[in-house]
């Protein structure tokens, strides 16, 4: 399985990984960076318009490019607003995973983390996962889950 998908992009990034063709690579990282700002933004955007199921579709869409070839943090971002447009929308038990997604993505970025200072300045822009969750549990009468993440 390539980068992204069955190849495509990731089989692409791939070679170019193993030519040793830098400017390549960083293009392509770029370009994965800049579409999945762009689908979170207009999520985003329709989200605030109110449209839901477009919004949710367009995150659907570049969740595989941002977990494949854009990293971490972009999929960290991308499943989190997912979550909120479920949240948004009705729907706890897909809101309840997105958030779960989110949270597995930033764990994972934090473990390397040697110090505590690192690890606490590390998390003070995502705390917002570990609250939503723990209010999501919560308003479900969830208590002992909802302390789990405060």
């Amino acid at each position: 399985m390539g980068f992204v998908g069955a190849g495509g992009l990731g089989q692409q990034m791939d070679l170019s990984l193993r030519m040793f063709a830098g400017g390549e690579v960083a293009s392509m990282l770029l370009t994965f960076l800049l579409l999945v700002l762009l689908a979170d933004q207009l999520s985003r955007l329709l989200r605030s318009n109110g449209n839901m199921p477009a919004a949710r579709a367009v995150l659907e869409h570049a969740l595989p490019l941002a977990e494949e070839g854009g990293g971490q943090v972009l999929a960290h971002q991308l499943w989190y607003e997912l979550a909120r447009v479920a949240l948004e929308s009705g729907m706890r038990d897909d809101a309840q995973a997105a958030f779960h997604r989110a949270l597995d993505r930033v764990e994972w970025l934090r473990q390397p983390l040697q110090l505590d200072f690192f690890r606490s300045s590390f998390l003070a822009d995502k705390m917002s996962i570990y609250q939503d969750l723990a209010h999501l549990h919560a308003n479900a009468g969830e208590l002992e889950a909802a302390l789990y993440y405060i």
